[in-house]
């Protein structure tokens, strides 16, 4: 069996609506018995209803000696009903933030919209970030809070991506940097509104590609986080749109071949330069 037969029988497993149902009882109540899991999936005869559960063990499901219970992909697949990837949209509406626009210095607000969340300034329309977060991800937090939320969504996925895996598939992924006439840049990427160089890391596996300025992309590395932390601030909670020494095209290009970066961090009237290469391995550290 190939890997896209497999695939195909993943979406006919998952397509068939009592077979989803079995997963959303599980989630919510599992381990159950047969009877319990038949009671909670009403509407079919017990001889359809074993048939479509014996269609999702195996693969979503597995048998124990206290009943049934999803498997780690099928916690996985129910993880991602809660987060709203399938049928859910956000409530439009805008809050205020702190922090101010990184162009004009006018307040950011979040901007919800049906598939998106945007921070971007009430004055001048600068996007700082607009991500596609999940709406289930803010069900547990209140509104006012929607910036902090963003800022760990885009910080569990960042990090991932900073130790090789896909945030979406588990896939490997390559990070480097790029420069503008390189194979891998980006269209937009001109080498001189972001800076001279931008940040790409591509899925080997689902092709997912996402791109980040130096200044965010290395932002999480430890001896940044560390050198944040010791001074008040945790880079993990703390949106990068408020922290602020961070603005696009502050760090420098100092040499192409070996490439190496320049990221200057300042605070708390200390600054510091933090020296990349090309794979964001941190090769240089120095005051200044």
């Amino acid at each position: 069996m190939t890997d896209q037969t497999r695939r195909h029988d993943v979406f006919e497993i998952l397509g068939h609506e009592t077979r989803f149902a079995i997963l959303e009882a599980l989630g919510e109540a599992g381990p159950l018995s047969f009877t319990a899991l038949h009671d909670r999936v009403p509407g079919k005869d017990s001889g359809r209803f074993n048939y479509h559960l014996g269609r999702t063990v195996g693969s979503f499901v597995e048998e124990r000696d206290d009943g049934y219970a999803l498997t780690a992909a099928g916690r996985r697949v129910y993880g991602a009903v809660l987060a709203g990837r399938f049928d859910k949209h956000h409530e439009e509406g805008t809050v205020e933030t702190d922090a101010g626009c990184t162009d004009c210095g006018g307040p950011l607000e979040v901007r919800f919209e049906p598939d998106r969340v945007g921070v971007v300034c009430s004055t001048c329309d600068a996007v700082m970030t607009r991500p596609t977060v999940p709406p289930g991800v803010f069900a547990e937090w209140p509104r006012e809070a929607a910036a902090e939320v963003i800022a760990r969504w885009t910080t569990a996925r960042a990090l991932t991506e900073s130790v090789g895996l896909c945030p979406s598939c588990s896939g490997r992924v390559d990070r480097r940097a790029v420069l503008p006439d390189e194979e891998l840049a980006p269209e937009w990427f001109d080498g001189e509104t972001w800076g001279a160089v931008v940040v790409v890391a591509d899925c080997r596996r689902c092709g997912q590609s996402t791109h980040a300025v130096p200044e965010v992309a290395v932002l999480h590395h430890p001896r940044v986080a560390s050198f944040h932390y010791d001074r008040g601030v945790d880079v993990r909670t703390t949106p990068f749109w408020a922290i602020e020494w961070l603005d696009w095209g502050t760090s420098d290009l100092v040499s192409v071949d070996p490439l190496r970066i320049a990221v200057p961090v300042s605070l708390d009237d200390v600054r510091r330069i933090f020296v990349f290469g090309r794979d964001l391995t941190l090769v240089g550290e120095y005051g200044a």
